[in-house]
């Protein structure tokens, strides 16, 4: 039970880091493309 709260724990973490990577990729490319058009 402790190691699958643990699984689920740092699952939870690592789909909020790589969700959170994304969006901040996507801001960042969406604002140097509203630098050049």
């Amino acid at each position: 039970m402790l190691y699958e709260q643990l699984f689920m724990l740092n699952y939870t973490q690592l789909n909020w880091y790589v969700y959170d990577h994304l969006v901040t990729n996507s801001l960042n490319q969406k604002a140097l493309l509203d630098q050049f058009y």
